[in-house]
Formats: C-alpha cells, structure tokens, sequence
C-alpha cells in the first residue's frame, strides 16, 4: 500500500466541482453528495440506503476508470462503503456511513477502518483508498445544529432537544465517531455557573452519579457532553404510576442516597435534589438509577460557604426560605438541605403528591407541616426524620442509609447491585464497535435541565 498514500484522482479539489446552482434541488432528498471527482456526478439522496464501489450492478454510485487510475481502481472494493439513514426516536434521522472496503474510506482525511460505522455530518468529505482521493462531499438539508460552535460540530452529531433550562438546553447528540449517544448540554456563557458543573463532575466517579465524558469551552457557551440515559426521569416514572410501592422507591432512592452520601462525603452539596432530576436507566422502578444537574452544586471549604437562594420551591429546606427573608444579613445553612429534599421526594414517590403544595407553600414549608397514610412504620418514621426543621436534628445520609427501612432490606440491596451491574454491562456492549443492532431506537425525554429551578445572581 506504500505508494497508495500519494496516488490522486483525475481531478482533485478541497472545493466541490459542482455548485448546487448547476442541478435544481430535490424536494424529496434529506441529503446530497457534491462530487469532488470530474467524472462524477451530484447526487440527490432520497432512500435509506445507498451502496457505493466499482462493481457494475447493485451499486447507488459506481466508481470507474473515468474517476481513477487504474493502480487506484485495483484497490477499490465492489462495495466500498454504505451511506444509510436511521429514524432515532421522535428526534429525526441520523445518517451513517460504513467502510465496507479492504482497503479504507476516508471521512475528513481520517481512516475509518473495515466495517465501523460513523455519523455523516454537513460538510464531511469522503475519500477512498487514500485520504487525498476525495469522491464526494455530504451536504444534509436539514441540518439544525450548523449555528453550533465547529468545535461542537466536529466532534458530535447535535440532534433534537431533550429538554431546556434558565441556563440554557439539553440536545441529544452523538460522538462522530462512535455513534456514541450522550446528553449534550448548553451552559449559556452570562450564567455564573458556566464552569461549575464540569468541575465538580470532572472530580466524581460514582455509578450512581451522571458521567460526564467531556466539556468543550467557546466564546458563547460551555458545551457538557453527558452520559445519555435512555429511562428518562424519575419525575415521569412518578407521573405514569401515580405512586410507588415501597419495595420499588427503596430501589430507587437508596442508590441516590448513596450518591448524596459520596458528595457530602466531599463536602458537596448538590442543593437542587428532586424527581426531575434523577436519571433512570428505564421507565421502570426496577432500573438503575443516576444523580444529575450538578448546576447548583457548592464544594464547602474553609473559606466558602452555602448561603446563596437557590433550589426548586417544592423542594427547598427551610432555612433556605429563612436566608430568603433575612435577605438583609449574613446566614449560613448546611449540607443537610440535601436531606430536606430526599424526605420531599420519598414522601412524592410513596404518595405520589408533595408534601407541601398550593397556596401559602413558604408558611407551609416553614412549619413543616404534612399528612401521609397508608404506608408501613419505617416510611414514615424516615421522613420524620428528614422532615424536621431545625436542620441539627435532621438525619444526615450516614443516618439514612443505616435507617432500618434501608439498612434491614437485604433483598433490595442486592437487587440494586444486580441492576447496576446489569447495566454496566449493557453500556459495555453498546460501547463496541457500531453495528445495526446497537442503535438506540427509543429515545426518552432525558432532561440535564429542568424548569423551575432558581438560583440568586451571586452563585455561593
């Protein structure tokens, strides 16, 4: 293969032969290639599924000894890559291209390798052989996320929106490369905390804490590549079976409170716990479940303290709405926040309505008054013991996972272990070498950012 590096086309050109001017454009084509050899022609692409090499039948797009010389064309395979398409979920197509060749296919002068699929984005260059044998440019017609930084767009295929925020939005996105599916998420550039989340998530490693693969930095925004979990959130699972039985919510949220324990133990307070914001690996109790949206988050030391207004309504501790009305003096509160707000979502996930709604919720929240029924002694003894106000008698997570309704459920505890590691193991396998069988064809809402969260302009 040797020389093979510097063999070239007849005609070879960083800029497309044709211009879209020259072939008026197909209304039916979601695609078209601009052909970067004389011999070849536009093509509009309006079917699923194109093959492309030098054999004479059952080839979209044939490449002869017009396009190539003939030491070039002996290395050509009869089907040397497939252009294909796939509807993913309720977010559009996504287009892929695969080297079938023995020889390589080339996207953007990189080599592919023998049978990896890779996502086709606006503006890809393909070439065959060798990287400076260009045949085609791909062009998508509806490309949505070409106002993207080209430091985003290189690396991922944005698609549609999973869900937006105060701070900005979540798009589903896959790596180019590994048609790897993540959560990408805007952080706009104005908000104050642009750079919190990654820098708390850069220093995690919990299996129920959200991954974070990367963040990408530009002048407008920071770009948050995040561990996708197709079950959505817990928020919905609540929504679609009203209430959950207890063996099922301590499934669930023992694995987040052994999350919020690894943060406190850190000296991290998460400070915007709810449903909405606990990812699920499948819309089912019975599910492996992840701590998210670390926008809120506050590392404690010596010098830094919790006192900045910020949470979810429903949600928030009291001593927040005291900060809130003592707005004219220093006030400090504690970690223990956290607990306040596990002790809403158990008692929203065993009742399936929150403890402190409608009118007057602050008065409410204050007194820390509720009512729940039909649930055994040790439910109701731990969000006793979360509910409290004065925050000193407040269980830690150290005191709630060791709980008797935790602590003494050995059946759980092991059904927990078994989900994590079956889910491990599926991430494991979807993270191989792409095939047909690995696209994800249900997409569920999976929001990093959630509405009704508020934060003061200080950030502290």
């Amino acid at each position: 293969m040797g020389d093979l590096d510097v063999l070239t086309p007849l005609i070879n050109s960083q800029d497309p032969l044709c211009s879209q001017d020259q072939v008026p454009e197909n209304p039916n084509a979601w695609g078209r290639l601009y052909p970067e050899n004389e011999s070849l022609k536009i093509e509009d692409l309006e079917k699923d599924n194109y093959k492309a090499g030098r054999q004479t039948n059952d080839v979209d797009f044939q490449f002869t000894k017009q396009c190539f010389s003939l030491k070039i064309m002996n290395h050509i395979s009869k089907i040397h890559f497939t252009i294909t398409r796939e509807m993913i979920g309720n977010f559009g197509y996504v287009a892929y291209i695969t080297d079938t060749s023995s020889n390589g296919t080339y996207l953007n002068d990189e080599k592919m390798g023998k049978d990896c699929r890779w996502i086709l984005s606006n503006n890809d260059k393909i070439s065959v052989v060798s990287k400076n044998n260009y045949v085609y440019t791909f062009t998508e017609k509806h490309a949505d996320y070409l106002n993207f930084p080209e430091k985003v767009r290189k690396q991922f295929s944005v698609h549609g929106i999973l869900g937006t925020g105060s701070y900005g939005e979540v798009r589903l996105a896959f790596d180019k490369k590994t048609s790897k599916s993540l959560a990408l998420k805007k952080v706009k550039r104005e908000s104050c905390i642009v750079l919190r989340e990654p820098d708390i998530l850069s220093s995690l490693s919990h299996p129920n804490i959200v991954n974070m693969d990367n963040y990408i930095d530009t002048n407008d925004a920071i770009y948050i590549s995040l561990e996708y979990m197709p079950g959505g959130t817990l928020k919905q699972l609540i929504e679609n079976q009203i209430h959950l039985k207890e063996f099922e919510t301590k499934i669930l949220l023992y694995q987040v409170a052994r999350a919020v324990q690894y943060l406190h133990n850190r000296s991290i307070a998460h400070r915007d716990l709810k449903p909405g914001n606990i990812l699920l690996s499948n819309q089912s109790p019975y599910c492996h479940a992840k701590l998210a949206d670390f926008g809120l988050s506050k590392k404690i030391t010596e010098n830094t303290y919790l006192k900045t207004f910020c949470g979810s309504l429903a949600y928030l501790a009291p001593e927040i709405l005291l900060k809130c009305k003592r707005s004219t003096e220093s006030y400090i509160y504690t970690c223990k926040v956290d607990s306040w707000s596990f002790g809403v979502i158990l008692f929203e996930c065993l009742s399936g309505f929150k403890p402190f709604v409608g009118d007057n919720i602050e008065a409410k929240i204050s007194k820390g008054s509720y009512n729940i029924t039909n649930i055994s002694n040790g439910a109701q003894d731990i969000i006793k013991q979360l509910l409290i106000v004065d925050f000193i008698k407040r269980f830690d997570f150290d005191k709630v996972l060791k709980h008797s309704w935790f602590e003494k459920d050995i059946l759980m505890k092991q059904k927990v272990n078994n989900l994590i590691a079956e889910f491990s193991n599926d991430l494991n396998s979807s993270n191989m070498p792409f095939s047909k069988e690995n696209v994800t064809k249900k997409i569920r809402f999976c929001p990093c950012l959630t509405n009704g969260t508020t934060s003061d302009a200080q950030c502290n």
